[in-house]
């Protein structure tokens, strides 16, 4: 999450999370915690199994 990271350099800090989403995401995706939490609330519940 973009907003709750940190880096040992602040200057470090953004190339690192541009790093992430570059060619496309394969490594990942940045994200807000508010879009984070957003998508949490609407993925699918799962319940245990007995």
């Amino acid at each position: 999450m973009a907003d709750a990271t940190a880096a040992s350099d602040p200057a470090l800090q953004a190339p690192a999370l541009a790093m992430i989403g570059v060619e496309g995401g394969i490594f990942g995706r940045v994200a807000t915690t508010d879009q984070l939490l957003q998508a949490l609330r609407g993925a699918p519940s799962h319940k245990e199994i007995p």
